[in-house]
């Protein structure tokens, strides 16, 4: 096997590359981004400390970084089998369940800021 260098620019290049395929074909991802966006100029008018605003906007990111390995994870599956096989199945499921488990996380992380800040 070939002594391959690393290389930062080409690998940086590869992960840029792999977020844009994501993002221009999971509707998901899409969606997750804009609200990302949204959400941030929301962060920004809100009249909060700036600690809190931080942890509010990358609250975010693990919605993101989930959604992102989900894709991976059902390509990869696809790659193997595209028949039904509930093993397939699993490994999808299980993919998704990370998503909705970092909805949650940063749902309560909002909810724990916002409830701080405002003294509900």
């Amino acid at each position: 096997m070939a002594n391959k260098r690393f290389n930062i620019v080409k690998n940086t290049s590869h992960a840029i590359e792999g977020f844009l395929e994501v993002l221009k074909n999971e509707t998901p991802l899409q969606i997750e981004v804009a609200l990302f966006f949204g959400a941030t100029v929301f962060i920004a008018l809100l009249d909060i400390s700036s600690f809190s605003k931080a942890i509010l906007f990358f609250s975010m990111f693990p919605i993101i970084i989930a959604e992102v390995f989900n894709s991976a994870i059902e390509r990869a599956v696809d790659l193997v089998t595209r028949e039904y096989d509930e093993r397939a199945k699993m490994a999808k499921d299980a993919a998704a369940a990370g998503v909705l488990v970092s909805v949650v996380f940063t749902f309560l992380v909002w909810c724990a800021v916002l409830m701080t800040e405002f003294d509900i």
